[in-house]
């Protein structure tokens, strides 16, 4: 019962929050009633976590805590109300997304934060314009390629007589055709691809990283909805059906970071910067996802949160920098932590993080997504190693250009952390924390993780089969073969010496094996001895 209420409760809560600000005239009012119901999905979800035991319960305490701030801390100049709106929407998609079984809810709630994005662009300024083209190319259309992957899927399972085709946990015991398989499986590929913004798909990033405040970013950049639609959508139901497409996505995901990783180095736009971060660290989770490996995986879904954590602090700290000093070009803006201190420790905090410095939960994910690579691809891990470096130095280097050195004229008179925009230093301070005692956020996600193994361990033909009568044990087997021993020398099948070991396996025996094994059916009956 308590499950039945969860999931309408998480819906209903932001949903009614978006009822209200709709509702309200006074601006300064939306933000004020929005962090109010995110607020209250916090506490909701977090109650759950604790009553059910439930990980993804937490992970959508994460979310809307991430929400709450971002209502908080986004700089009121310029606010509209979809700005306003669109975290709410978020908590809701997200708890539709992470919680539901039925494929057609994850679908609609994987295509509500775009959708609505695109159609409320309807200003007539070139700047929103040209944001809505964006959203509606990549976000909107990416998107619908999962409505499809779902439709194909729910086909196969009804024709394949299943009673629930909508249902994930039937998915899992659909047998399809491999080039069917491959198709759904690069479908959603390339629409969670989409969502996180990994080349080539990645255009939308840093245009609209300039072009919309953090509220709006935070509904687009859904970091744990993708990873968690690629595990569930594409990595249970078919695990080893498809590695050449596997193959090919983890292709593009290295390319991805070494790609971001040499345009991060070369940005001098603050906010452009953060988004080329970004798109290294998605690329690095699809690499992470895609190798199939369950260590690799579980560290994809702990950095997706180091991740949603961070990218979203540092782009709402990048707004808080520009709604002082106007738009920050780093190689011009120093000594930001001399007037502004508080403002300065919490953006190196979370940089620090991004860069994935030990004692940090990026550290924590990353080394688990390396450790896996290893196992898998060593080769691919040492170009990771290389290319997250390369982010880190790129990041580190433009926020201590930013808050360190001479002060600069136009950030003498910056004014430090207002009240309101202090939660961004809980931001910065959940970083370290989760850091150092990473282990409630792993297990937010082992639901993932545990499905995972149990899909592989049955493609690998680890479920018992009723093949006929058990094995015999060691010593049954033995006794057979020494009753058998006389029968089987008078046709010139040669038996090792009781003492001796054996060289060879009945596997192995090349082509007299299959003669042998009838040979002794005939004569005693039962399975082969295993000498």
């Amino acid at each position: 019962m308590t499950a039945l209420w969860g999931l309408p409760a998480m819906v209903a809560l932001p949903l009614l929050g978006v009822g209200l600000v709709l509702s309200l005239k006074q601006p300064r009012h939306w933000t004020a009633v929005a962090a109010f119901f995110t607020g209250l999905g916090t506490a909701q979800a977090l109650s759950s976590a604790v009553g059910e035991g439930s990980g993804v319960s937490a992970a959508l305490a994460v979310n809307a805590a991430i929400s709450t701030v971002v209502l908080l801390g986004q700089p009121r100049r310029g606010l509209t109300q979809r700005d306003t709106l669109m975290p709410l929407v978020w908590v809701a998609a997200s708890a539709v997304v992470l919680r539901s079984d039925d494929a057609r809810l994850v679908a609609a709630g994987w295509v509500a934060p775009p959708a609505i994005v695109f159609f409320t662009l309807r200003r007539l300024s070139e700047r929103e314009l040209r944001a809505r083209r964006v959203v509606g190319t990549y976000l909107l259309l990416g998107a619908l390629l999962l409505v499809v992957a779902v439709a194909l899927f729910a086909l196969a399972a009804a024709g394949a007589g299943a009673q629930e085709p909508f249902r994930l946990s039937t998915w899992r015991t659909v047998p399809l055709p491999p080039h069917l398989a491959g198709l759904i499986f690069l479908l959603v590929a390339a629409s969670v691809m989409a969502r996180l913004g990994v080349p080539p798909l990645h255009s939308w990033q840093p245009a609209l990283a300039e072009a919309l405040p953090a509220g709006t970013m935070l509904a687009l950049t859904s970091v744990q909805m993708s990873v968690h639609v690629m595990v569930q959508l594409a990595l249970v139901p078919l695990p080893q059906a498809v590695p050449r497409q596997a193959l090919v996505v983890q292709a593009l995901g290295v390319a991805g970071v070494v790609y971001a990783a040499v345009m991060a180095a070369s940005q001098h736009r603050l906010r452009r910067l953060i988004a080329y971060v970004v798109v290294a660290q998605s690329s690095a989770l699809m690499v992470g996802l895609a190798t199939g490996d369950l260590v690799s995986v579980s560290g994809a879904l702990a950095n997706a949160i180091s991740v949603a954590i961070t990218s979203r602090g540092l782009m709402l700290a990048a707004g808080t920098i520009e709604a002082r000093v106007g738009p920050v070009d780093v190689r011009a803006l120093h000594g930001l932590s001399h007037v502004a201190p508080r403002l300065g420790a919490a953006a190196l905090m979370l940089a620090f993080g991004a860069a994935g410095l030990p004692g940090s939960l990026g550290f924590v994910g990353e080394d688990l997504m390396l450790q896996g690579l290893m196992r898998e691809r060593p080769l691919v891990a040492g170009v990771m190693v290389a290319c997250t470096a390369l982010v880190g130095i790129a990041l580190l280097r433009a926020m201590l250009k930013t808050c360190f050195g001479p002060v600069q004229p136009w950030a003498a008179t910056a004014p430090d952390l207002f009240p309101r925009e202090r939660a961004l230093v809980l931001l910065a301070v959940a970083v370290v924390l989760l850091g150092v005692w990473p282990q409630p956020l792993v297990q937010a996600h082992q639901h993932d993780v545990a499905a995972l193994r149990e899909a592989l361990a049955s493609s690998e033909g680890a479920t018992p089969r009723d093949d006929g009568p058990p094995a015999p044990s060691s010593a049954d087997a033995c006794a057979v073969a020494e009753a058998a021993r006389p029968a089987l020398a008078s046709e010139g099948v040669a038996l090792p010496h009781p003492g001796a070991k054996p060289a060879f396996t009945w596997a192995a025996h090349g082509a007299g094996a299959p003669v042998a094994d009838e040979r002794h059916r005939q004569r005693v009956g039962g399975a082969p001895p295993a000498l």
